[in-house]
């Protein structure tokens, strides 16, 4: 089931009402017919229940489940799981001003970014070195084949009138990479520079370095291989990768939006308030999105109009 990119999404408010019926699944095959205006891929009613928190839930013939709740929202999960979401809201008026932004659709995704950190053997090492403390270096290839799963958010942004679609595509990938590591190997041995010394001690059948200034620990031990080296990543060069694709879940929702001014929107319903701001720094124009005021890391770039 894919969401339709145009919308007339002012039915959402208007049509449960006009269909109350002695026959309650022909009743909900006239909101289907409505309901095509938004999504792709349903089919006719074969089932309806009231439920007694005054929902309506009703499956057609396709697996499609589609949920009215007493307020007026809409919620239709396909048979694959895919969901698309309408609240009492979402006004689409198609008489409003057509501006740029008409019919536009944007995509992009949803980026993660890692927590700086360093580390700290390397960091302890440099500083020795700026102390004056020489170490020997040498390099090691690792041969390396990686399997891990990665999930990755795609967003599809489209453009009414006076709504849009927001999809999020998530996508579940196992990856497969193969390629070589090289380490850089420092070799320790014990030494004294301007007062500080270095030594290297087993402990617990470990062996340690450790540094001291006037018999004084001014760093952490630092663990070191039995043929007294560390050896730190220096580089990564990858040979092969492939992608498996295990799962895609689909989720649609529906918003209002207005122009603030020519570079700016904003987009609501009932849950949810996000400004969207165009950057044209760029080859192609580009949107971020941003909520309370921080950057929500996506990034979405114009593809048709």
């Amino acid at each position: 089931m894919k969401t339709k990119y145009f919308v007339l999404a002012v039915l959402c408010c208007t049509m449960f009402g006009a269909c109350q019926n002695n026959d309650p699944n022909k009743g909900g095959n006239e909101i289907i017919n409505q309901l095509e205006g938004f999504v792709d891929g349903l089919g006719k009613i074969v089932d309806t229940q009231n439920l007694d928190d005054g929902s309506v839930v009703m499956k057609d013939n396709k697996g499609n489940t589609i949920t009215k709740d007493k307020d007026n929202n809409v919620v239709i999960v396909s048979q694959q799981g895919d969901s698309t979401y309408i609240d009492n809201s979402i006004k689409e008026d198609e008489s409003a001003p057509k501006d740029k932004w008409y019919h536009s659709t944007w995509k992009g995704s949803k980026c993660s970014f890692a927590e700086l950190h360093s580390d700290w053997k390397k960091d302890a090492i440099l500083w020795m070195q700026q102390l004056g403390f020489d170490f020997q270096t040498s390099f090691c290839d690792i041969d390396s084949t990686t399997i891990y799963k990665d999930s990755v958010v795609y967003i599809n942004l489209h453009f009414n009138t006076t709504t849009c679609s927001w999809q999020n595509v998530d996508t579940l990938k196992e990856i497969t990479q193969t390629g070589v590591y090289t380490f850089k190997k420092f070799h320790f041995t014990e030494q004294q520079v301007n007062g500080y010394k270095l030594k290297i001690i087993e402990k617990n059948a470990y062996l340690y370095a450790y540094l001291f200034d006037q018999n004084e620990l001014v760093i952490r031990p630092i663990p070191i291989d039995k043929d007294s080296t560390v050896s730190l990543y220096y580089n990564y060069k990858m040979t092969d990768k492939t992608e498996t694709i295990l799962e895609t879940g689909v989720n649609t929702t529906f918003y209002n939006y207005r122009r603030l001014n020519d570079t700016q929107i904003a987009i609501s319903n009932n849950s949810s308030l996000y400004l969207l701001k165009e950057e044209n720094n760029s080859y192609r124009p580009r949107m971020e999105i941003y909520k309370d005021g921080k950057d929500q890391n996506i990034s979405l770039e114009l593809i048709s109009l």
